[in-house]
């Protein structure tokens, strides 16, 4: 997953002109997103996805 710096190099480079209390809030904002949908992508493969999948993350550690 990327982290904060890696977030907001990207956004400066799409929004030049964007101020850094901008790019903190973009950057924040972005991460939630992440979060929630890497948190959906998992639950989703633990309830529907096939047994070699629901294992290989059982051989996992997950923090959601």
């Amino acid at each position: 997953m990327l982290d904060q710096s890696s977030i907001q190099e990207i956004l400066r480079a799409n929004l030049p002109d964007a101020t850094n209390d901008l790019l903190c809030q973009l950057s924040e904002e972005v991460e939630k997103e992440m979060e929630s949908h890497g948190k959906t992508i998992i639950r989703n493969l633990l309830t529907q996805g096939h047994a070699k999948a629901r294992g290989a993350l059982f051989n996992v550690d997950i923090k959601i």
